[in-house]
């Protein structure tokens, strides 16, 4: 980034809204004036096997060098295909992508789209959203926007011209798999050293369900431990936790003209049996269902650090089931979370040029995103399976 401080109020915003015809794939391209152009994409029938491949590269059906291949071939080849023009995209700082049918969770950002040869996570801050309508209430309960976006400048450098950053996050973390609790609560603690108001929370399902107005209700939630995707039934998908069986906790619910009755708060599913845990854990899921009843946040931002977060399945409505969209729709303004199986060693890496970037600095958090995705590669080259990994999902700022 320049030397010289940049505006929120500045920041050109761009919406690339795709839909699926029954030949083609088009895009509809929002520039920051409001204009708008329509892009013909590639047909159904080119597009769809391709789309094939990467998701079974995405879900670890291929060895590391055939997925490697796969994930190369789309950044470099034929995923260009699927944005518009890059003097269409040049325009624009940060981009929200409101996906349609196959292309959710297909990790646009990793398309090295212009001539410098960066992926566009490197070259525009990026967000996805499954609806305009969704995106609309991530921007409406964003408390960073009462901010004045002329007066907000970026990187911050003691002069006062940003928000403070977000004051309270609650932090978990466990390894229900192995022996690495340890190292997960190091990424953990990275996020609350950036905030005034530290909260460490226990890996229990009953404490990292979030409740509105509740005490310890943060304005950042992060979660460090192993995702599960369920496939065949995605409502089942969920965070890995912890239980500890001398803590028990009680749901009020009104049943009849209001009158609360008191029921124990219990896992929608048991722990799925195919899961190898470690012999002295009590494992627990927090799944997507559970989060549908009764959970609710105002969390600027949750952080979901852990494998296939992010990982989902459509819907006939177009609506995307997953843990980080479930969290979105409960109340998040944003959330971070995992396409795939996340590599460790780089969220350890990735996660602190994050939070400099956006508690430090005060960038929005797309710009944080890019920022310190571009910090990464130029340290570090990394395969495509390793750093594509992450994604900012729901309100850019």
């Amino acid at each position: 980034m320049a030397p010289a401080q940049s505006r929120v109020a500045d920041v050109r915003t761009g919406v690339l809204a795709y839909f699926v015809g029954v030949d083609h794939f088009y895009c509809a391209f929002h520039d920051h004036t409001g204009q708008e152009q329509v892009f013909p994409l590639s047909p159904c029938r080119e597009i769809l096997p391709r789309l094939e491949i990467l998701l079974e590269a995405i879900d670890g059906s291929y060895s590391p060098g055939r997925r490697e291949k796969a994930f190369e071939e789309f950044s470099r080849g034929w995923g260009r295909t699927l944005l518009p023009p890059p003097e269409a995209l040049e325009t624009s700082d940060v981009l929200v992508v409101i996906s349609h049918s196959s292309l959710h969770g297909i990790p646009l950002h990793a398309i090295v789209h212009g001539d410098d040869g960066r992926p566009l996570a490197a070259t525009h801050g990026l967000t996805y959203v499954p609806s305009g309508t969704l995106f609309t209430r991530c921007v409406s309960r964003n408390s960073a926007r009462r901010f004045d976006p002329v007066a907000w400048r970026f990187p911050r450098n003691g002069d006062g011209g940003a928000p403070p950053p977000p004051r309270s996050c609650r932090a978990a973390a466990v390894d229900v798999k192995f022996q690495a609790t340890r190292e997960y609560e190091q990424v953990a603690r990275l996020f609350l050293d950036h905030f005034e108001e530290r909260y460490w929370s226990g890996a229990e399902r009953i404490w990292i369900k979030p409740r509105r107005g509740t005490p310890g209700d943060p304005e950042v939630l992060c979660i460090v431990c192993h995702g599960h995707y369920d496939a065949e039934f995605p409502g089942r998908s969920g965070l890995l936790l912890a239980r500890n069986a001398g803590i028990g906790a009680e749901m009020t619910i009104p049943i009849h003209y209001g009158e609360p009755f008191l029921f124990r708060d219990l896992p929608f599913r048991f722990f799925p049996t195919d899961i190898s845990v470690r012999p002295d854990c009590s494992p627990e899921i927090l799944t997507v269902n559970e989060l549908m009843v009764g959970a609710s946040t105002d969390a600027q931002l949750v952080a979901l650090i852990g494998c296939s977060t992010a990982t989902g399945q459509t819907s006939s409505a177009d609506d995307f089931h997953s843990l980080a969209h479930q969290f979105l729709k409960i109340g998040a303004a944003g959330v971070l979370a995992s396409l795939w199986t996340l590599d460790f060693d780089f969220a350890k890496s990735w996660v602190p040029r994050f939070l400099r970037q956006w508690c430090d600095l005060r960038l929005p958090k797309a710009l944080a995103f890019r920022e310190s995705i571009r910090e990464e590669l130029d340290e570090t080259p990394r395969p495509i399976s390793e750093w594509a990994v992450p994604a900012l999902l729901g309100d850019w700022l």
